[in-house]
């Protein structure tokens, strides 16, 4: 999807697998219970073998014709013509039915992940309100632009990303995060298209055009995934390119070498059919790549987005993963924290002057003193009089009284130097402090910080049970690096501060040298960082688009405790490839080596093949996390 066009994305249902192997099915039926004569036993298989196996045999010329390959389709379609020309027409058809139920089961688990994205595709309306002129009009989404103004509603999907122009409401991130607690928006933080209004009534700015928002970057990023394969994908791609040819090569001396000796030529073609059936290697051709689509569906239906399959394999290795600390393990953002008061006021009541004015502001300290307003339900004033004084404060009048709230320096030239001196000492060094005063009085002092996310501390916790080292790279002073990594229960030799975008670059480097090693950053002043590491995270992806480009996975919300989740299952796709790879390899050459011994007949090869295929896909579902029978069926019904 080049142009990011979701508009037009669509999901094809293999239909034609699907009738296939039911007409397969019924015929194979009819073949076995009817006592019927060679004409109409003829003209059943005719229907169940070219109904059935159409999409395979058209699919195997195509590979020979236009790329000059001899595929796994093209082993199967000689299997079976030669089986119907033995007179097998039974065993003949039970590979045309068990061979499409194998290919129907793993396209529905390489279609899972963009099952998931279709199904976001749902929540994109169609149309939109837009503020014009000052007038509502619905327009198309596809024509909304940078910085109009929309409308929303409770119920409504949030069409494209954009900021809280104005109001607040519970947004369900579900379908971007994979977050089911709904969020509380306030003016000035982000929303992404694809996510849902659950009350309030707001407007939004426009941030991103639909062909830029977060959704059309994770349609893309699926697109990507779903193409790139992982090592042992390659190298398994690679043998069976060699192996094929290989199989009609020793099939063919088989055949000839034999009968030009004298022996039986219906014997021996039917020798060389079961061996062609135990030769195919069906089984090991599908064992990575069903066991890579699982596992990228279910780690993209809980908001973790991988480009591809060697990347998830490559988390399923790492030993170390280093952090950046602001927006990553902390917040990013100055909180409110404490308040200090120095005149004869309650700290409601301070809370409620500073809001006042705050909420005409533009500023993170004013967006955290609102954010905590709102959690403590306090009313605000009527403001007349609001003024900004940039890199000071902002000042306003509330019942006839001019109050301010800002910086030290702001405060400075207004009241006396040893209150400020002595607010200044008690402060420390490690925290943000923001005054209230009159035009005599200090009245108060809002101290902030950025706080640690508590599934930072539990993320941090059960990568040392895990046994992986964990490192904080940061470019803060060492003693706010010191408190936050004793907090985090991070080894104080792991910790490394002041670092610049380059010192950081080398200390990835150098950590290397020891470990394989993920960088867990926010996309974009780690950047470089990221994509140096053997693996590159970005973290609140959901209104970063750069971190998706830059990262090799993207955890969509901002919660730590995912990222763990994602090395658990590349963990788990790694143990599923290797076992699927063991088990699909000893089937294939114990098959040969039978054949070719004679313990076993052609109904038995095909059993035994095409049932290991069948096990394989079924250990690979293993990956997802949510798989049932129902689940199976609602896919066919989408």
């Amino acid at each position: 999807m080049a142009d990011n066009d979701i508009s037009s994305y669509e999901i094809p249902i293999p239909w034609n697998r699907i009738l296939g192997s039911v007409i397969a099915f019924i015929s194979l039926i009819a073949l076995y219970l009817l006592p019927l004569e060679f004409t109409p036993k003829l003209l059943i298989y005719l229907i169940g073998s070219i109904i059935g196996g159409w999409f395979f045999y058209l699919e195997s010329f195509e590979t020979l014709i236009q790329k000059k390959k001899i595929s796994i389709d093209m082993l199967m379609t000689l299997a079976i013509v030669g089986s119907a020309y033995l007179g097998a027409f039974e065993e003949s058809l039970t590979i045309v039915f068990l061979y499409s139920i194998t290919e129907t089961l793993e396209s529905y688990s390489k279609t899972r992940t963009r099952i998931t994205i279709k199904s976001l595709m749902k929540l994109v309306p169609t149309t939109a309100v837009k503020f014009e002129n000052g007038t509502e009009i619905t327009v198309k989404v596809d024509n909304i632009k940078v910085n109009d103004i929309l409308l929303i509603t409770p119920g409504d999907s949030i069409p494209v990303d954009g900021i809280i122009y104005e109001g607040t409401a519970s947004i369900d991130e579900s379908s971007i995060t994979g977050e089911s607690i709904p969020i509380l928006k306030l003016e000035q933080d982000r929303v992404s298209g694809g996510t849902i209004c659950q009350d309030g009534v707001v407007k939004i700015k426009v941030t991103k055009t639909l062909s830029e928002s977060t959704v059309s970057k994770i349609i893309s990023l699926v697109e990507e995934a779903q193409d790139k394969k992982t090592p042992t994908q390659l190298i398994v791609s690679k043998f069976t390119r060699r192996y094929n040819p290989f199989i009609i090569v020793m099939v063919i001396l088989v055949f000839i070498i034999p009968v030009g000796m004298g022996a039986n030529v219906d014997r021996q073609l039917q020798l060389v059919i079961t061996l062609i059936v135990a030769s195919a290697p069906c089984a090991l051709a599908i064992a990575t790549p069903v066991s890579v689509s699982a596992a990228l569906g279910s780690a993209g239906k809980k908001g973790i987005m991988v480009k591809g399959g060697t990347y998830l394999q490559t988390l399923g290795e790492v030993n170390a993963v280093a952090f950046d600390k602001t927006g990553t393990l902390t917040y990013g953002i100055p909180m409110f924290s404490s308040i200090t008061l120095y005149a004869d006021m309650s700290e409601e009541e301070s809370f409620m002057i500073a809001s006042s004015i705050e909420k005409y502001a533009n500023h993170p300290l004013a967006k955290s003193i609102m954010n905590e307003n709102h959690r403590r339900n306090l009313e605000l004033y009527p403001v007349k009089d609001f003024t900004s004084s940039p890199g000071g404060g902002v000042s306003g009048t509330i019942n006839n009284k001019t109050y301010f709230i800002g910086n030290l320096k702001f405060l400075e030239t207004n009241i006396s130097r040893t209150v400020i001196v002595k607010q200044d000492n008690e402060s420390g060094n490690d925290k943000i402090v923001s005054f209230l005063f009159d035009e005599s009085n200090l009245i108060a002092a809002f101290s902030f910080e950025d706080k640690i996310k508590p599934e930072s501390v539990k993320a941090v916790s059960k990568l040392h049970t895990k046994g992986i080292e964990v490192f904080m790279l940061t470019g803060d002073k060492r003693s706010i690096a010191k408190i936050i990594g004793n907090q985090l229960g991070i080894k104080q030799s792991n910790i490394f501060s002041e670092l610049t975008p380059q010192m950081k670059m080398n200390k990835i480097e150098e950590l290397q040298e020891n470990f394989k090693l993920a960088m867990v950053g926010d996309g974009i002043n780690d950047a470089p960082a990221l994509a140096l590491a053997d693996l590159g995270v970005a973290m609140g992806s959901a209104g970063t688009g750069v971190a998706l480009e830059t990262a090799d996975i993207a955890i969509m919300s901002d919660n730590l405790e995912n990222l763990v989740e994602s090395i658990q299952y590349g963990k788990k796709m790694k143990r599923i490839i290797l076992q699927n790879i063991v088990f699909s390899s000893f089937i294939l050459f114990g098959l040969i080596i039978a054949v070719l011994l004679g313990v076993i007949d052609l109904y038995m090869t095909i059993f035994i093949h095409e049932g290991s295929e069948v096990l394989i896909v079924g250990n690979a579902f293993r990956l997802l996390s949510d798989f049932n029978i129902k689940s199976f069926l609602k896919f066919f019904r989408k």
